[in-house]
């Protein structure tokens, strides 16, 4: 599960308080607000990719907070799939190739069929050869969900998933993040404006 408590950042003279949170695996939860409260803050602290002024950020019983380099670094590719608002991708190799790249097994015929099976769910499998820069902005960002999980993460987070989705592609790529982070017994955080993921989460927090 992931815990914070007394959770605060500072930018040169803004100080952001969050409130405490605790998502149980195989939970989610669903951050939202207006623009200025945080929600992207947030989840990178819960990342691990900003460093708190204070407070806790606890994941499968270990503080982030108190980690550091090498150690961060091999604790987040261990246990977090991060789904960033902008695509990242590597642009000289294929869609297939980018999440095999992403992954930790070393049995490549279980990598590829991983990566193929989020391909068909995210309803991209027949631009798995084809090179990321060819996709549209909606195919880009569920190739980067498919790459959040292809290691099965503890905790999966994601900042404005469905930004670029029609509203079925909406339905469908937030309802598979529900299902994976239900079948994988993952935490799910997601932090989006988008209005139409209210009914889909029952675990909801406003900043």
């Amino acid at each position: 599960m992931i815990f914070t408590k007394n959770l605060r950042f500072s930018y040169s003279d803004i100080k952001l308080d969050f409130p405490d949170i605790h998502v149980p695996r195989g939970s989610a939860l669903l951050i939202t607000g207006p623009s200025g409260k945080g929600k992207t803050t947030l989840l990178h602290l819960l990342g691990g990719l900003l460093k708190a002024a204070s407070g806790l950020v606890g994941i499968r019983g270990t503080d982030i907070t108190t980690l550091n380099g090498k150690l961060l670094d091999q604790f987040r590719r261990n246990n977090i799939g991060i789904i960033f608002q902008q695509a990242h991708y590597i642009a000289s190799v294929s869609v297939v190739d980018n999440l095999l790249l992403a992954s930790k097994r070393t049995d490549k015929k279980l990598q590829r069929e991983r990566a193929m099976e989020l391909l068909s769910l995210l309803g991209i499998a027949e631009k798995a050869k084809k090179k990321p820069g060819v996709l549209s902005l909606g195919q880009q960002q569920r190739l980067s969900i498919a790459r959040a999980l292809m290691n099965y993460p503890t905790l999966l987070l994601a900042d404005e998933p469905t930004s670029s989705l029609d509203d079925d592609n909406c339905r469908k790529v937030t309802e598979l993040l529900l299902m994976e982070s239900g079948r994988t017994n993952a935490s799910l955080v997601v932090v989006s404006h988008d209005q139409r993921l209210q009914s889909l989460f029952n675990q909801k927090i406003m900043l």
